[in-house]
């Protein structure tokens, strides 16, 4: 999308409403914080009279500008919560480099919450955004995408974090959540280290030491453990190459602990599995492990020469497995 925006600075009046963006916040979820300040204004609105196009995690300037000027803080700490500049096929996230489909970059596709994450402090977390991301690993348990009474899943709309943006109007911070397993809840702490969460840097560093992971930075890593995880979830249109529909999506927790358990002991286990499904006698489960191991190799090799070394030593020569 074309950022320069035409905006009259003069129809904005500065409020200084004293709010600061929270490091582990989303641009859309700090939007919504200030709408709800406001009253009467809803995040729709509100994007729209700070002169963004279209409700967005992107960063714009003068948008930017505006709305830092709104809120009484600096535009960089707007920057800094966005996902990178909109002329970009990847986002920036927390200093790393995703591809755009990894994140909720635009609004209106999903929105994702741990309610008891709410009730500590209400704000929409940035690793809510993030599809490789369906649990919370601080709380055990798996993010909620919808309305438990209507079905409708979560969007942005209203002019708060806490409610639904539905008819029913749920407030997030009372739904019940359901546990997630040990595992699961280690894999996506990794998930988290890795994509900046300072509570889970440790235990992310414990696995970037491992092959193959020692040698990719960090959003490669991140990058590297969800495409395996979706592929070990199960057959997809596009194995590898690409990232799973919605109802995989909601699922990523659990293919999280499957690429995190196929790395723990490498090559053996990686190799293991895969040749698991090759020899199944579902040609369905087969036929996806051949093309999933010819995009993996399509994936390597676009890696930069000093990254991806495990990688390229596991596919050399093997057409199949």
């Amino acid at each position: 999308m074309d950022d320069s925006i035409n905006f009259d600075a003069t129809r904005l009046e500065r409020r200084s409403l004293g709010a600061e963006p929270r490091p582990d916040e989303s641009l859309i979820g700090f939007v919504a914080r200030l709408a709800e300040r406001q009253h009467i204004q809803t995040v729709n609105t509100l994007f729209f009279q700070i002169g963004m196009p279209a409700v967005s995690n992107r960063f714009y300037n003068e948008p930017a500008t505006a709305l830092a000027s709104l809120a009484g803080t600096d535009v960089d700490k707007i920057r800094a919560i966005s996902y990178g500049p909109t002329d970009s096929s990847y986002a920036e996230f927390r200093g790393r480099r995703l591809p755009s489909r990894m994140l909720d970059v635009y609004s209106g596709k999903w929105r994702r919450v741990c309610p008891q994450c709410l009730v500590e402090f209400s704000h929409h977390r940035c690793w809510w955004d993030v599809q490789a991301i369906s649990a919370c690993p601080v709380h055990a348990v798996s993010l909620i995408d919808g309305c438990p009474k209507c079905f409708e899943p979560f969007r942005w709309g209203g002019a708060t974090v806490v409610k639904s943006f539905c008819d029913c109007g749920m407030d997030l911070r009372h739904l019940a959540c359901t546990t997630v397993p040990h595992n699961q809840v280690i894999a996506t702490a990794v998930m988290h280290g890795l994509l900046g969460d300072e509570r889970f840097r440790s235990v992310a560093q414990e696995f970037r030491e491992l092959l193959p992971l020692d040698d990719l930075d960090d959003g490669l890593a991140a990058e590297f453990l969800f495409r395996l995880g979706l592929d070990l979830l199960g057959p997809r249109s596009k194995p590898f190459s690409a990232f799973g529909t919605r109802d995989l999506i909601s699922k990523s927790h659990v293919a999280l602990a499957l690429a995190v358990d196929a790395i723990a002991v490498w090559p053996e286990r990686l190799f293991e599995a895969f040749k698991a499904r090759m020899t199944s006698d579902d040609p369905q489960t087969s036929g996806h492990a051949n093309k999933s191991l010819a995009a993996m190799r399509r994936w390597v090799g676009a890696l930069p020469a000093h990254q991806g070394g495990a990688l390229r030593a596991f596919l050399a020569g093997r057409d199949a497995l």
